[in-house]
């Protein structure tokens, strides 16, 4: 995971990102290590869901973080995802024109299996239709094999992202809607902490036909599908992190 890129007095303190580091660093192998072995029967899809939860300042610590993990995996179900896991985004979103109020936007990124990227896309447009403030409310394309997306689906640091009207780089006379990330504001940093220190650091992740569940020795990713052996669950990857 990369360090700090904010500067000075605009960002999370060192201190606090090392929290942060330290207490996602175990799930990072074995998820990464449950998705690769997932990787060699099926096709595994990278994605990423933005909802229309708009939270205003201040009205973080009573966003119900076990009804949006429902509502995810309610979604889920209708879109044929069968296993996977999803992990819990958080930016802060303004509008350089006003077209909305400033607000807190919690998401979800992460590698998940089920249904073809085709199918995938089909039932996602229409489960979730653009928005004016959503344009884009998924994405999701085939999974490269690298470590990279785990890795930014436990990102200890958080985006301001700022929406702005530009044009488009294959033609200059049509306007469309972008966003710039930019880093977090002093002020806005102890209502994302303490919203992150209640979550933890298991609850950030959304499992999918499987569970995470806590040991002595980190976290293990289990399987809960039935197995075509049997009709017992099956651990997924290594058992603890390492």
């Amino acid at each position: 995971m990369s360090k700090s890129k904010s500067p000075p007095g605009r960002g999370p303190s060192d201190r606090m990102i090392a929290v942060r580091q330290a207490d996602l660093a175990p799930f990072l192998p074995v998820l990464f290590r449950a998705m690769k072995t997932e990787a060699r029967k099926s096709a595994v899809i990278r994605l990423s869901l933005v909802g229309n939860d708009r939270v205003p300042r201040g009205a973080l610590r009573k966003f119900s973080v076990r009804n949006f993990k429902r509502r995810v995996k309610a979604l889920m179900k209708k879109a044929g995802v069968e296993f996977g896991y999803l992990a819990i985004d958080i930016s802060w979103n303004e509008d350089e024109s006003g077209l909305y109020e400033p607000h807190w936007s919690v998401h979800a990124y992460g590698l998940v299996v089920g249904p073809t990227l085709r199918g995938l896309r089909a039932s996602l447009k229409r489960l979730c239709p653009r928005s004016q403030t959503t344009p884009r409310p998924y994405d999701a394309v085939e999974w490269d094999g690298s470590i990279d997306s785990v890795s930014y689906s436990l990102k200890f640091e958080f985006d301001r992202r700022v929406g702005y009207v530009g044009y488009r780089r294959d033609d200059p006379f049509r306007k469309m809607r972008n966003v710039r990330k930019r880093d977090m504001r002093v002020e806005h940093l102890p209502e994302l902490d303490a919203f992150l220190e209640r979550i933890g650091p298991y609850g950030r992740v959304i499992p999918i036909g499987a569970q995470l569940r806590r040991g002595p020795n980190g976290p293990s990713f289990v399987d809960l599908r039935p197995s075509a052996d049997d009709d017992t669950t099956r651990p997924i990857g290594p058992i603890e992190a390492t």
